[in-house]
């Protein structure tokens, strides 16, 4: 590997290590949909709906509301969270409007949803053991019985057709439970359209978190922020609620981003040995202790082991993109570690032993695995036939009858030099990609743009769907210095976006793929962002939950380091 190459290497290590010491544990923001852009392409058709002049004026912020987020009440948008209930438990609430002419139903009944200002408002019931109204973050709509609302969606108030309640008295107008009982009179109903909201207001920033920023994993409702400056790792658990500190660990052992399957975490070092290690550490009866630490004993100084890593159940997999591969020309290795009676042993070693001008070059940069599936970016890989430099690759290796075995070789239909691809990688089923943040838009003019490219495996064979980009694609973007895969979405870190500009205060993309289309649906930047934030360093997503850390966000402690959370 060349000295610039190496160089290269030790300053994205100094970029994973760096950072300070989060303080004062949590500090959570709620905003309403501040942070978020899209392109809007949902069809906004409205449903014709009732709320009372109360709620509507805790949705707009008209009325001072205790559980409000900001002095805009509810932002003008509301959570449904489901069907109204009465007082057995039974979803079957509605209002007659058939004989007030201002209504202008077209079914009989109006059906009840109760709406939150958010998913995680708990409600308890009213004074008389119906509707919301304990919580003073519950209200209940009303629409034709014909149309309906989606529960777990977020709506907004599109038209007001009347300001004034509708002249409904209480015997005109009267709610209902399951058994056609009277629960109620919302006698200053007004008529309004709701619109579902469009994918600006899907996802919404909900905190911030003054600790890691150095990178998050998630796995179902535990989430583990990674350390700065030889901190602790702090662990996050999903409640009704939202995501509340359960816990730290690992204080002066640990750094850089973790990976997290189950009750199993790992880290590397924070001892700067040459060569490196990675430590594991598991979760027994809700305390995290250390497991394992490992290194290779025949590894030469120098191979960066523990430069990357990624584990799935038993299986770790380590990334040494410095090591000696195994034919000339190649380098890299990644190492495979199994678990059995909770001890890790050496599998394996994964390493391109292909027969080629162009072998891998910095083979384990970035590593990921999915049960019995490994991809190792190669982003120093030559295009040999062209001569092109860094053009970059991908390699997959699969595990069938406990043996590993080459899979494919990944590279882009359309290499150039400098794409770096597989600088970062993500992998889920049968989805893979490769990810540049310095790949060029054109020419070399137009350096650190990025993008990412996805391929898919159809049986054992895997091919190109496409690259991707983001809609104000421009050079210095840096988009995809992180990546990750849920399913059909993917969420893609720039975190020096409009670096030329010398902001880098960064920003995160989301995609969703329709077929073999891979569309642009919000972009992700930090409420209260600023220049040289890197916002979009490190990107995790899991379902409705996405992690974005900025790694270089000044704390009001003055640390630097902070990890923002959004939900659809």
């Amino acid at each position: 590997m060349s000295e610039e190459i190496g160089e290269r290497l030790v300053n994205r290590r100094d970029v994973l290590r760096s950072g300070a010491v989060a303080g004062g544990g949590l500090l959570a923001t709620a905003v309403t949909i501040g942070g978020v852009t899209a392109r809007d392409t949902d069809d906004q058709t409205s449903t014709v709906g009732y709320i009372s002049r109360s709620s509507y004026r805790k949705l707009t912020g008209a009325d001072d509301v205790d559980c409000a987020p900001t002095e805009d009440g509810w932002g003008g948008s509301f959570y449904v969270k489901r069907l109204a209930e009465d007082s057995g438990g039974e979803p079957s609430v509605s209002v007659d409007l058939s004989t007030v002419p201002a209504a202008a139903v077209t079914g009989a009944e109006s059906v009840a949803y109760t709406v939150t200002v958010d998913e995680h408002v708990t409600l308890t019931g009213g004074p008389s053991g119906h509707g919301p109204w304990q919580e003073p973050c519950g209200s209940w709509v009303f629409v034709d019985g014909d149309a309906g609302l989606e529960p777990g969606t977020v709506y907004q108030v599109g038209t007001v057709h009347d300001a004034g309640p509708m002249g409904a008295s209480c015997e005109d107008v009267t709610a209902t439970d399951s058994d056609g009982d009277d629960i109620g009179s919302p006698m200053d109903l007004i008529r309004v359209s709701f619109e579902r909201a469009g994918p600006a207001a899907q996802w919404t920033q909900r905190r911030k978190l003054t600790a890691g920023g150095s990178g998050t994993a998630v796995d179902g409702t535990t989430a583990v922020l990674g350390p700065s400056d030889g901190g602790p790792a702090t662990v996050l658990t999903r409640t009704d609620t939202g995501w509340t500190q359960d816990g730290e660990f690992g204080d002066g052992d640990i750094a850089g981003a973790p990976a997290l399957s189950g009750e199993t975490v790992v880290f590397g070092s924070d001892d700067d040995s040459d060569p490196g290690s990675v430590l594991v550490y598991t979760r027994t009866d809700g305390s995290w202790e250390q497991q394992a630490t490992l290194r290779p004993d025949d590894l030469d100084a120098g191979a960066a082991f523990g430069y990357s890593f990624d584990v799935d159940g038993d299986t770790l997999v380590v990334g040494a993109p410095e090591a000696d591969g195994a034919v000339e020309g190649s380098e890299g290795v990644v190492y495979v570690y199994t678990r059995a009676d909770g001890t890790w042993r050496l599998d394996t070693t994964l390493e391109d032993t292909r027969d080629v001008d162009d072998p891998a070059n910095g083979l384990g940069t970035d590593v990921a695995v999915d049960g019995d599936t490994v991809l190792a970016g190669a982003p120093y890989t030559t295009y040999y036939d062209f001569g092109y430099a860094d053009v970059g690759a991908g390699l997959v290796f699969g595990r069938a009858d406990g043996t590993w075995r080459y899979e494919a070789f990944l590279r882009s239909t359309t290499p150039a030099s400098g794409d770096f691809q597989g600088e970062t990688v993500a992998l889920e089923g049968d989805t893979a990609v490769l990810a540049s943040p310095r790949a060029n838009k054109d020419t070399s003019l137009t350096r650190y743009a990025g993008a990412a490219w996805v391929f898919t495996r159809d049986g054992s064979g895997w091919s190109q769907q496409t690259k991707v980009v983001p809609d104000d694609w421009d050079r210095g973007s840096w988009f995809g210095s992180s990546v990750s895969l849920s399913g059909d979405t993917m969420l893609v870190g720039a975190d020096t976006r409009d670096r030329n500009a010398n902001d880098a205060s960064g920003s995160a993309y989301i995609f969703t793929r329709d077929g073999s289309a891979w569309d642009q649906l919000v972009r992700l930047t930090a409420a209260d962002g600023e220049s040289r934030d890197q916002f979009g360093s490190s990107v995790t997503l899991a379902g409705t939950f996405a992690f974005v850390d900025a790694q270089s966000d000044e704390n009001p402690d003055g640390s630097d380091g902070s990890t923002y959370s959004f939900e659809r």
